[in-house]
């Protein structure tokens, strides 16, 4: 049992490390924009107090900073989001094997969701190798269960359906991504 958990356990770490990083980069990317956000807010409130207190001419001449400090923060926004969805599309071979990354569309979800159910269904039958006919471990139904033509071909084609399915999820993923890379494109 110990064995168990210790495994279960190394199987879990590279997904948790994955997830906190990507959350460490999103908070990181969402304060950031808050922060362009609130610089923003101030030069439009400051204009705007200056052009009540003050005559035309002076705000005539302070315009040109202005905008100028306005277009910094929206290159310094648009590199951050490019950087952004970059990372986001850069994919470890962990995440690419188990399609532990974030779906983007809904059929992302349902490949992702059928993929780890027919995990689910492999991994019971894996166990069912070690299952003899009376319902109990052995390595006897395990040397059984390998000669026995019907079953590992059963085997194979659980392991079949989820590397297709995987594929399948694949495939939406980089779809997505290319749609969200023209749709930016075109918003620029």
């Amino acid at each position: 049992m110990e064995q168990f958990i210790s495994s279960v356990v190394l199987i879990l770490i590279p997904m948790i490390i994955t997830y906190a990083t990507k959350r460490n980069k999103s908070y990181r990317h969402k304060t950031l924009l808050e922060q362009g956000q609130k610089k923003i807010e101030f030069i439009n409130s400051y204009y705007s107090t200056l052009s009540k207190l003050s005559n035309s001419n002076q705000i005539e001449a302070l315009k040109p900073q202005l905008s100028s400090e306005l277009e910094k923060i929206k290159s310094e926004i648009d590199q951050l989001d490019e950087e952004f969805i970059h990372e986001e599309q850069n994919l470890n071979l962990f995440q690419k094997l188990f399609l532990t990354f974030k779906p983007l569309s809904l059929f992302g979800w349902i490949w992702a969701i059928i993929f780890y159910a027919s995990l689910i269904f492999l991994s019971f039958g894996i166990l069912g190798f070690f299952v003899d006919d009376n319902g109990d471990f052995s390595s006897q139904a395990l040397e059984s269960n390998m000669r026995d033509g019907e079953f590992l071909l059963g085997m194979a084609m659980f392991l079949g359906f989820a590397l297709l399915i995987r594929w399948f999820g694949m495939i939406t993923y980089r779809r997505s991504v290319k749609s969200s890379n023209i749709s930016n494109a075109l918003f620029k």
